[in-house]
């Protein structure tokens, strides 16, 4: 029997996590929160409309200059898109 569990799953990445992949986590979970909080504080002084619309816009902005995320989506894949 094994002295201790292995903390990740069987993968790509079997080893346990290093100082490295704890930044990682660290900075996306910092980045993913911010989002949350950026929201509270423009309802502050923003309508609520501006607030959705501005998150559209600048979804929109990021893909536009993200040449990779233009890709087309076959027709097959349509009904799973919309499913999700």
């Amino acid at each position: 029997m094994q002295d201790r569990l292995p903390v990740t799953a069987e993968g790509s990445h079997t080893g346990d996590f290093r100082m490295f992949d704890w930044g990682h986590l660290a900075i996306t979970a910092l980045i993913f929160g911010s989002v949350f909080m950026w929201i509270a504080l423009g309802l502050r002084s923003l309508a609520p409309g501006v607030i959705g619309f501005s998150r559209v816009a600048l979804g929109a902005a990021a893909l536009a200059v993200l040449p990779a995320a233009r890709k087309s989506i076959d027709r097959s894949d349509w009904p799973r898109l919309i499913v999700a």
